[in-house]
């Protein structure tokens, strides 16, 4: 049963989070700038006009899709859930 709230999408958090301090306030100052989610896609996007250039549509979709998974396999990695053992290419 939904409880009517979207469901939280894990964007792994900040991509290139930074602080500095203001010079003129010595204010404290904290970016963190995109989601490591919205970076992957970014990146994946490039990789997809180059390959995929006659469904522009989709494309988008594809690249959150893909960047998603890889955040999943990150986090499985780093809570000791992923296979240790790299696949074996298959044989076509």
């Amino acid at each position: 049963m939904s409880n009517g709230s979207p469901k939280r999408i894990d964007d792994g958090g900040p991509a290139f989070p930074f602080e500095f301090t203001d010079n003129d306030t010595d204010e404290q100052i904290v970016s963190f700038g995109m989601s490591l989610r919205d970076y992957f896609a970014g990146q994946i996007m490039v990789q997809l006009i180059g390959k995929w250039s006659h469904d522009w549509e989709h494309m988008p979709a594809k690249a959150y899709e893909i960047a998603d998974a890889m955040i999943e396999q990150g986090s499985e990695v780093r809570d000791g859930k992923a296979p240790t053992e790299e696949p074996q290419p298959q044989n076509q």
